[in-house]
């Protein structure tokens, strides 16, 4: 089993943000930390980049390793979206949420979206933020951006 934590953050002043992604492998000590910094964004897209790129890591040891994942994410919307199929509604209005109005970051879901179609083997969970020690770690190289 690879347990993967995610999390993004972004600044409403400076609008530079930050994703992190950290890969537990097997033995739940070991692990890989993998992030990015964001121009001109806002904390749903930094969750939303951290989880593209789980999902990303998830597709590497889903193809070469045929194990099991778990992506955690403190993001309600990234989880909902992804368990719940919302975004197969919002494909089927034309990209329009149920008020009408058009889905917000539209490219970035496409391909989050793609991403996961490919696995087989990955479960998406909500967490609390900071629960473990694990993603308390992801948040903090996520936050470590906004300063940068």
């Amino acid at each position: 089993m690879i347990k993967i934590y995610t999390d993004g953050s972004c600044s409403l002043q400076t609008k530079k943000g930050g994703w992190a992604v950290i890969i537990l492998e097997y033995d739940g000590e070991n692990y890989i930390k993998k992030k990015g910094a964001i121009k001109n964004c806002t904390n749903q897209i930094a969750e939303m980049y951290a989880m593209l790129n789980a999902l990303f890591v998830a597709s590497v040891y889903e193809l070469t390793q045929k194990n099991k994942i778990e992506i955690y994410s403190d993001s309600a919307y990234v989880v909902n979206c992804i368990n719940y199929k919302w975004y197969e509604k919002w494909q089927n209005n034309g990209w329009l949420t149920s008020n009408g109005f058009a889905v917000k970051n539209k490219e970035l879901w496409v391909r989050i979206i793609a991403e996961y179609s490919l696995l087989v083997c990955t479960k998406v969970i909500k967490i609390k933020r900071n629960t473990d020690k694990w993603s308390a770690m992801a948040d903090q190289i996520a936050k470590s951006f906004l300063e940068k």
